[in-house]
C-alpha cells in the first residue's frame, strides 16, 4: 500500500472514532436535542476555524477567562434569535454548533453538563460567555 493511500486510511479512521466518539455522548446528545434548531459543525477544520476566530478576537487571562468579562446568571442570559451562535467545549473530540439562539433550555442544564469548559458566542464576535469548570458563568462585554 502506497504511503497517500495509508494517510488516506488514517485520516478516515480518525473521522469514524471522532463521529463515533461524539454520537455515544450521552450528553452531548441529550444537548443538541434539546437546543432544537442546532447544526453540528463536524468538520474539524471549520470547528478550529472557529476556536482560532474566537481567540483571535478576544483575550484570555491564565484561567481561561475572557479579559474584561463580569460574573452572569443563567437567568440573565439573552441569546437572541437575530444571529447565529456557536457553542464549544473543551472536549476536542466534540463539535462545534451552531445555534438559533432564544433561552436556554433546562436552563443551561443540558449544555452546560457536556463538558467543564463551555463557550457561547455570537457570528460577529462581539459577546461571548463562558461558562468555567467551577461551574461559575461569565459573560462579556
Amino acid at each position: 500500500m502506497d504511503r497517500v493511500r495509508l494517510e488516506q486510511l488514517k485520516e478516515k479512521n480518525r473521522a469514524f472514532v471522532r463521529r463515533k466518539t461524539w454520537e455515544e455522548h450521552e450528553l452531548f446528545q441529550d444537548c443538541v436535542r434539546s437546543l432544537g434548531n442546532a447544526r453540528l459543525i463536524e468538520a474539524i477544520e471549520e470547528t478550529r476555524g472557529l476556536i482560532h476566530s474566537m481567540c483571535g478576537r478576544f483575550s484570555f487571562d491564565e484561567y481561561g477567562h475572557i479579559k474584561g468579562s463580569r460574573p452572569a446568571a443563567v437567568d440573565e442570559l439573552d441569546f437572541g434569535t437575530d444571529q447565529t451562535w456557536y457553542i464549544v467545549w473543551d472536549d476536542a473530540a466534540l463539535p462545534a454548533v451552531a445555534w438559533g439562539g432564544g433561552p436556554l433550555p433546562n436552563g443551561g442544564d443540558d449544555l452546560f453538563a457536556v463538558a467543564f469548559d463551555t463557550y457561547i458566542f455570537n457570528g460577529s464576535f462581539t459577546e461571548i460567555v463562558h461558562r468555567d469548570s467551577s461551574g461559575r458563568l461569565w459573560r462579556y462585554p
